[in-house]
């Protein structure tokens, strides 16, 4: 590529960079304006908050599609948007994913609707905390101690299997690996997995890490 060539790629790509971030700029007022009619009618009322928050959750979608590929849009929303935090931004979406069930509500969360409007501490907020899904009674269990051999099973569980064998050769040398794969052949065998499926043989296992 000559010199020109690589100056002309830098003039398009310049170009692309620069009609990404008009596009994106153009959105700001439109969703400042948004954000401010969603503070506005959180004082006239539910329904009005609620679709004035599903609106520029609307204009935010458009505007991180809009500099998708060129921009960053954590960086670019906190430099550009910095007047909306995260956490409302985040809950402007919580709220139009949900619209359906707050637009029809079932018995329980139109009750819990109607006693926050009755004691005038409606919000969009605080509907959006009945959004949560409760866990049926008895199902809630204790948070297990976050002991070595928690962390450690759930460090194994997001392994794939390759990397699983790669750990234990390394921690532990081909030999064990050996006697892995023969304590889990007798297991396969004990379940009658073998017979449904097309699992290498102790031997051939084995022989395949000897060559590890």
């Amino acid at each position: 590529m000559t010199s020109t060539d690589l100056s002309g790629v830098m003039d398009q790509a310049r170009r692309k960079l620069a009609a990404t971030e008009a596009k994106g700029l153009s959105y700001i007022p439109q969703i400042l304006e948004a954000h401010k009619q969603v503070v506005v009618a959180e004082r006239l009322g539910h329904q009005r908050s609620l679709d004035a928050a599903i609106a520029c959750d609307q204009l935010l979608l458009d505007a991180k599609d809009a500099i998708k590929g060129q921009f960053k849009w954590t960086d670019w929303r906190s430099e550009k948007l910095g007047d909306i935090p995260q956490t409302t931004a985040s809950l402007y979406m919580r709220l139009a994913k949900n619209q359906d069930r707050l637009r029809k509500p079932t018995p329980e969360i139109n009750n819990q609707l109607l006693k926050l409007s009755g004691a005038g501490e409606l919000s969009i907020k605080k509907a959006a905390a009945l959004l949560a899904e409760k866990k049926p009674r008895g199902a809630t269990a204790k948070p297990k101690p976050k002991t070595d051999e928690n962390v450690g099973r759930e460090w194994l569980k997001v392994l794939a299997a390759d990397e699983l064998v790669a750990v234990l050769r390394e921690l532990h040398g081909p030999d064990y690996l050996r006697e892995v794969m023969a304590a889990a052949a007798k297991v396969l065998d004990a379940a009658g997995a073998t017979n449904r499926i097309d699992a290498p043989s102790p031997s051939t296992a084995t022989a395949g890490l000897r060559r590890m």
